[in-house]
This record gives structure tokens, C-alpha cells and sequence, in this order.
């Protein structure tokens, strides 16, 4: 079954609007559908309702619509969205080649088609999806550095005959995230721990006991309990 999308229109013409809309309620792939006569009107509509796909008339200046896709990518309301540029046919290949290069993720030309916007939804799906990978990875080896520095702590610590009970708490904490990702997330966890652990230095418990008390177990733990809250917070993101 093939997913629903919110789309917004960029162009001041309305009867190419009209085309385009005509096109998207035959695909029945966009049930909500806004439209903007300018790029600055079609900012202001990202605080209003979470855009997925984004089909801008390359009436606009280029170097304007480069700026609008960069900045929007760069903003939580932007980041997942895919812009796409409607080119009516007239535009030199060089000019077409500039503008993908600065941004657009992809080119819907006329005569508008249903397969066409089939064809833009799955990409929009997909590339949602990879940047969401991509945004994850980051608190993801965050958490697999810390895990591995959090055991080498425990190890540390037991072997000199010191406390361990608090770093082990840490551990147990930082263990039980993983149980709240779901199978993608999870997926992408053993990926990024294959990635990043032969990287990971072996632990050594040659170390005595009071290089490890005090402000250096508090600084490990601080640091396991930011991956924790990275991990959680990027997943509600």
C-alpha cells in the first residue's frame, strides 16, 4: 500500500498549479495538498504542518531557491522533506545540472503524469528514511564508544577491588536503550557497533584503583548518561 504524502506547490502561476493538482488527485498519493505564490510564502507554511514533499516552479531564482533548500534542510520543519524542481522543458542542461548540484533532490518535468509522482513519492520515501539513518548514527556510536568505555570501567574498578556499583548501574541503564529501539534502529546499532569496534582500544586492568576514583568515574558516568539521553532524544525526533 502506498503511502500518503503532504505536499506543497511553489508557483505564482495558478493554471501550472492547476495541472500539477490535477495530477496529484489522480495519483491519490497526496490527500492534503498547499500551495504558495513565493518562496517566502512557502516558509512560513513549514510552521504550519509538517511538509513531505516540496515541487517548486523554477520561475524563482535559482540562487533563491538554492538558499530556501539549504536553510530548509538545515531546520527540524525541513530536514526530511524532498524539493523537487518543475521545470517546463525550456531550461539549458547546464542550468538543470547547477541546480541539482546546489540541492534539489529531484525533477518533475511537463506533462505532469501520475507514474511521474509515483516515481517522486517512493524517492521521497527513501531519502526520509536514509537521512533518518544518517541523523541516528551520530548518537548511535556515541553510545557504543561509551558502552565500550563504561565496560572497560567496570572491568577497571572490580579488578582493583574498588566499588563498581555505580558505573555498573550506568551500564545497566545504557544497556536497557537498546531495548527501546525498534528493529530498524536496532539494525542500524549492530551495523554502527561492527563499524566502530575493532576501532576500540582493548581494555587493559593494569591500572591502580585510584586513577579511577573521584572526578574520572563521575566524568565517565556524566558521559554515559549524554549517550543515553542522545539516543532517547533522537528517537522521538
Amino acid at each position: 500500500m502506498e503511502h500518503e504524502y503532504c505536499a506543497l506547490i511553489v508557483d505564482g502561476n495558478l493554471e501550472h498549479r492547476a495541472r500539477l493538482r490535477l495530477a496529484m488527485r489522480a495519483s491519490l498519493l497526496f490527500p492534503t495538498v498547499h500551495v504558495a505564490n513565493s518562496l517566502e510564502e512557502a516558509e512560513r507554511q513549514f510552521s504550519e504542518e509538517p511538509i513531505d514533499i516540496v515541487f517548486i516552479a523554477m520561475r524563482e531564482d535559482g540562487d533563491a531557491i538554492n538558499r530556501f533548500i539549504k536553510r530548509l534542510k538545515q531546520e527540524l520543519v525541513g530536514r526530511d522533506a524532498a524539493y523537487v524542481l518543475l521545470l517546463e522543458g525550456r531550461r539549458s542542461s547546464g542550468e538543470v545540472a547547477r541546480t541539482l548540484v546546489d540541492g534539489a533532490d529531484a525533477l518533475l518535468l511537463e506533462p505532469y503524469s501520475v507514474e511521474s509522482l509515483h516515481t517522486i513519492s517512493r524517492l521521497a520515501e527513501t531519502m526520509k528514511k536514509e537521512r533518518s539513518r544518517m541523523r541516528m548514527q551520530v548518537p548511535l556510536r556515541l553510545l557504543v564508544r561509551e558502552l565500550a568505555a563504561q565496560l572497560g570501567q567496570v572491568a577497571r574498578l572490580e579488578k582493583s577491588g574498588a566499588s563498581a556499583s555505580v558505573s555498573r548501574g550506568v551500564l545497566q541503564e545504557m544497556c536497557s536503550v537498546l531495548c527501546e529501539l525498534d528493529p530498524e534502529t536496532r539494525s542500524l546499532y549492530f551495523e554502527v557497533l561492527l563499524d566502530i569496534f575493532p576501532e576500540i582500544p582493548a581494555t587493559h586492568c593494569s591500572v591502580h584503583v585510584g586513577t579511577y576514583r573521584g572526578v574520572s568515574q563521575r566524568v565517565r558516568n556524566n558521559y554515559s548518561v549524554r549517550a543515553i539521553m542522545a539516543v532517547r532524544e533522537a528517537l522521538v525526533a
